[in-house]
């Protein structure tokens, strides 16, 4: 009789535990997943405003090499 109780105890705890561990994992790889989709948007708005500096930088560079190209012209051809 005691067996008998303990063995039932023991499968209601296997059924309760395998069900609630398909729930977690489920909600856990639905966090793992929303995580992931946040990194993305955040990693691909990162890398936009970095490219967007990049292509700022760049024009200020060619600007910089353009002015100093022209005064050196300048210079040269005063002299």
């Amino acid at each position: 009789m005691i067996l008998a109780g303990i063995g039932v105890g023991v499968l209601t705890g296997v059924v309760v535990g395998l069900l609630l561990g398909r729930r977690n994992a489920k909600r856990t790889n639905d966090e793992i997943t929303e995580t992931v989709d946040e990194l993305r948007s955040k990693a691909q708005h990162v890398l936009q405003e970095l490219s967007e500096s990049v292509t700022g930088l760049v024009e200020k560079s060619r600007q910089i090499l353009e002015d100093a190209d022209s005064s050196a012209e300048q210079s040269s051809s005063a002299a």
